[in-house]
Parts: C-alpha cells; structure tokens; sequence
C-alpha cells in the first residue's frame, strides 16, 4: 500500500522487520500485489540477517538500488533492529515505525537511530499499541489536548469510538 500510494517515481521503500515470519509475509504480498504487476516496479529482499549486532552496519543500500538499473519503483525488505539500524547516517526522507516503539528492549534507542538514518528536514512518524491506562505516550497526547482543547471537546473525543481507537477492548 505503502508503495503503490506513497512512493513517487523512482522512489525507494526500504522495509525493515525484526520478525522472520514478516518478512515472509512482506514478500508474499509483494508477489502477490498489483504493485508487482505495475511494469518497471521491482522488489527485492536482503539474503543476509541484518538484526544482529555484528553485521551493523553492513548493508550497501546505495548499491542494492544501483543494482536494480532501471526502476519505476523500488521496495527492498530486510531482516533489522530498530536499535541498531543497518544504514549509514541520513540515508533516508521518512521514518516510519509502525506498532514497534513499545516492544522494543530501549525505545530511546529506537528513537535515536530513527533519527541517525533521516536526512536533516526529514519526517519520522511511531505508532504504538498498548492500553492507555498503560502507555506513558497516551498520558502525553491526553494532557496536550486537555491543555489546548476545551474540557467539552476532550471529553467528547474519549467517548467516541472510531476504528482508530487500537486501545479499546472488550475482554471477557
């Protein structure tokens, strides 16, 4: 999705996953999606691990897209840590770590490698899943908005659910 929508024209969308069974799902989509059925888009995912400590940094991206020749649209895959990232310093315009920050051993490191990889201007974007009665980042965003937003409208906005409300459950 990510790539059909997002990714501009000779653009490059690099997917990292700590998870093996990812991965396989990643590359099963790829296969399988009308991105990979789009002339000049092409894929390809590292033969190597890359989420462990002593490959870092190993990974020659800039020569893994030279590789490719031609491309309309490139979406490469790879086995990392979000801790230990595999990329040289600004390599990339965008950040995105989706559902991560909160399983991760040190999300500061997270955080500081997402950084060490943008190129200055850049834009980074977490997400999380956890309870908010368990979350720290829930607690921030509901005091922001209870100090900029009148008491009507956050109140109004914690009685609704909508599909993007990941922390509502209904356990038995």
């Amino acid at each position: 999705m990510l790539a059909n929508t997002f990714l501009k024209p000779q653009g490059v969308l690099v997917s990292c996953d700590y998870s093996e069974k990812m991965l396989d799902k990643v590359r099963a989509n790829l296969e399988e999606s009308d991105y990979a059925q789009v002339p000049g888009n092409k894929y390809a995912m590292a033969e190597k691990d890359l989420a462990e400590s002593e490959n870092f940094p190993s990974l020659d991206l800039d020569g893994i897209i030279a590789a490719q020749g031609e491309f309309r649209k490139f979406v490469f895959g790879c086995r990392a840590n979000n801790e230990l990232l595999p990329f040289k310093d600004a390599s990339f315009t965008a950040y995105l770590a989706s559902l991560s920050v909160m399983i991760v051993d040190n999300a500061r490191n997270q955080f500081e490698e997402a950084y060490r990889v943008l190129q200055p201007g850049s834009t980074a974007v977490f997400t999380i899943w956890a309870h908010r009665s368990e979350s720290v980042q829930f607690t921030i965003v509901d005091s922001a908005f209870a100090e900029h937003l009148p008491a009507e409208a956050v109140e109004k906005m914690k009685s609704a659910k909508t599909n993007f409300d990941l922390y509502e459950t209904n356990s038995v």
